[in-house]
């Protein structure tokens, strides 16, 4: 009896893979000992899940020293999994629900200003209301790279040039 109503209440589970979910069923059905499967699908069902989202913030566009003003692209991987974001880049903040693409990614434009502008952070919110910080920061570089040519010859290799 306990099975069935694990079973059941494992298929109106929200937020969790099928996959995830066919491993719990599974644990259900291999386990003979009700108790022992009762505690492993309470402990998975229940325990703190985050996400492991891959995130990523680039620059799109060279930075606006007079201004203070830079384009950054926000890339988030299994966004899926994602409730709501909060993008922070100087002056800009903006809260947005993602949408994602057929491989569960999702990519957003902003435009950072004023003070704190090359220091963008996006806080993720997930599907479990756990949250996550991902910040990073860019820099000005005021000299340019030097590139020299040492020498330049023709080398012979296996009789051809």
């Amino acid at each position: 009896m306990i099975r069935d109503v694990l079973r059941s209440s494992l298929t109106q589970t929200l937020g969790y893979s099928s996959y995830v979910k066919s491993v719990l069923v599974s644990c259900l059905l291999f386990f003979r000992h009700s108790h022992l499967a009762f505690a492993l699908v309470f402990t998975a069902l229940f325990a703190p899940v985050a996400v492991h989202a891959g995130v990523d913030i680039r620059t799109l566009s060279g930075f606006d020293q007079q201004n203070l003003l830079a384009d950054f692209n926000l890339h988030i991987s299994e966004c899926n999994l994602v409730k709501e974001v909060t993008i922070h880049a100087g002056a800009f903040t903006e809260t947005f629900v993602p949408e994602y693409d057929e491989n569960n990614d999702c990519d957003h434009v902003f435009t950072g200003s004023n003070s704190g502008y090359l220091s963008p952070s996006a806080t993720i919110t997930s599907l479990t209301g756990a949250q996550t910080v991902h910040v990073e920061s860019f820099s000005i570089e005021n000299k340019p790279p030097v590139l020299a040519f040492q020498s330049v010859s023709i080398v012979n290799q296996d009789g051809e040039q």
